[in-house]
């Protein structure tokens, strides 16, 4: 057997891996190996050749095996969310002002540090701002009444800078003590821990945002859970994460940038996800987009993992002349709970 073929015990400890005997949405132990030989082929600091598995229930997909709870850490050596909130000058301190002004005004907030223009560009500039494209939840966020704000599992914090920014009381909940550090630095309230810290402040929260968080964590039911508790009633939950039924993921297969082995644990197919949040006892509403976010990055990995030259994915047939669009095939699982 090639070492390719030999699973993630070959690369990742067999001491620190775990069986998933059933599915962690649905607990339905029927199930159909979907992809093997897995890499970390984003961010390269994961040994391991992983398999996902699709549950024949709920259609969600989900690692076996895979790291425990006490080694997961080592999968995010040199993870995203390490990088400090934006600073700095010339031309990349001016791109920042310019954003931020954008910002500002799209979210009647005053994000600083921004270029201040003068009254009379402002109809321009508000033109230029309503063609920005925002991550999920910023603008639902704006159009909340400000109260108390959590953002679970805020990497570096540039959510909770930005709720600030809006007029809420933003505070963080971050496992990775790196980025904790990074967001206490330039003075952001972020407590370390997973999401189970989240039964210390029963009903304590009017927002919570968890964005492409939950695909990470070892018992999402558990996390669905634990966010209803910290919850006010009539509280909102922000919850976005990749969609397994992604026309993309059918289109890259193991490559497809959603997977993100071995951080990615499950990754969800809405109706489900949708049933287990109304279960726990929230009101649900989809705002799924019909794009595809993942394509560009996931023909990078396709050519980087095909051992073709990677720059060259620029000049090949683009996957939106060739690639079928369905329904409900959209990159990326995007709703709005409100805690009933």
């Amino acid at each position: 057997m090639s070492d390719r073929g030999a699973g993630a015990a070959a690369t990742w400890p067999a001491g620190d891996l775990e069986k998933v005997d059933r599915c962690p949405i649905c607990s339905s132990t029927q199930r159909t190996l979907r992809h093997q030989a897995v890499e970390d082929w984003s961010f390269g600091c994961a040994p391991g050749h992983w398999s996902y598995w699709t549950c024949d229930d709920c259609s969600s997909l989900y690692l076996n095996p895979r790291p425990t709870v006490s080694t997961i850490g080592r999968a995010y050596a040199s993870y995203y969310t390490h990088r400090a909130v934006a600073s700095g000058g010339g031309f990349r301190g001016l791109k920042l002002r310019w954003k931020n002004e954008r910002l500002s005004l799209r979210l009647g907030a005053d994000i600083t540090p921004r270029l201040g223009l003068p009254g009379s560009l402002h109809a321009w500039a508000d033109r230029k701002a309503q063609n920005m494209a925002l991550p999920f939840g910023w603008d639902a966020l704006a159009a909340l009444p400000p109260g108390r704000f959590m953002d679970v599992g805020c990497g570096s914090g540039v959510v909770l800078n930005l709720a600030q920014r809006m007029g809420w009381q933003a505070e963080g909940l971050e496992f990775d003590s790196v980025a904790v550090a990074s967001a206490r630095h330039v003075g952001l309230t972020v407590t370390e821990g997973g999401y189970e810290r989240l039964h210390d402040w029963p009903q304590a929260f009017d927002a919570l945002l968890c964005s492409h968080v939950i695909e990470h964590v070892h018992d999402p039911r558990a996390m669905v859970e634990a966010m209803h508790v910290a919850l006010r009633p009539g509280g909102t939950l922000l919850l976005s994460t990749p969609n397994a039924q992604s026309d993309a993921h059918r289109f890259f297969g193991r490559y497809w940038r959603g997977l993100e082995a071995p951080r990615h644990l499950t990754l969800f197919n809405e109706a489900a996800l949708v049933s287990l949040l109304e279960l726990v006892g929230f009101d649900v509403a989809s705002h799924a987009d019909d794009l595809l976010e993942t394509v560009r990055e996931s023909r990078r990995i396709a050519r980087i993992a095909s051992g073709k030259d990677a720059s060259s994915y620029k000049f090949a047939p683009q996957p939106s002349q060739v690639m079928e669009r369905r329904l409900g095939g959209h990159d990326f699982i995007k709703l709005s709970a409100r805690k009933r």
